[in-house]
């Protein structure tokens, strides 16, 4: 009797095919996870450094606006909201200056910088402007995942303060990570 198929040595056993499937399935797996560990990596280094390049931005622009300050004021009402100079909130008085970045005669602007009470992860600031100031009358978030900030002044008497030290903690979670930034920094006042 004659095959019809005849056997062949060249082609794939079934037990080719699987164990070639297997090593596959295994490589994809380990790419995939490698990817995955590294955008979770990817996202946590972000994360840190998205929190690093807002406290030094929010820092400096406090630290800019004490050094440009008169006075350190103990209670203030700005933009129909009252304040009180504490270790979470600071109210500047600053000489205003108009668009040529020249002293207006006694007249004062106010900055004050506290967290919101609507959402204390957000540090804002309130500015009023006196007229002809170029300064701009408005409220701004300054930063955001706010943990913590505390100003420190050097003398107890708010007016008499002539240096005030900033300690701004920002925390942030990611992927069930907590990533918490401490970061210090002072200034003094203009003329004091």
């Amino acid at each position: 009797m004659k095959k019809i198929f005849p056997q062949s040595q060249n082609g794939f056993t079934l037990a080719n095919m699987l164990i070639t499937l297997s090593i596959l399935v295994i490589l994809s797996v380990l790419l995939v996870s490698v990817y995955f560990s590294y955008n979770n990596v990817l996202k946590i280094y972000l994360a840190k450094t998205d929190l690093q390049t807002a406290n030094i931005i929010a820092l400096n622009r406090i630290t800019s606006m004490i050094k440009s300050a008169s006075n350190i004021t103990e209670t203030k009402t700005v933009n129909s909201n009252s304040y009180t100079t504490s270790a979470n909130t600071l109210i500047l008085e600053l000489l205003s200056i108009d668009s040529d970045q020249d002293i207006i005669p006694n007249t004062c602007d106010y900055i004050v910088y506290y967290l919101d009470p609507a959402d204390n992860t957000k540090l804002k600031s309130s500015t009023e402007a006196a007229s002809g100031s170029s300064r701009v009358t408005g409220d701004n978030v300054v930063v955001t995942n706010v943990k913590n900030i505390i100003f420190n002044y050097n003398n107890d008497q708010i007016y008499n303060t002539n240096r005030v030290n900033i300690t701004l903690t920002l925390e942030k979670v990611v992927n069930n990570q907590v990533l918490k930034l401490v970061s210090q920094s002072s200034a003094d006042l203009r003329n004091k």
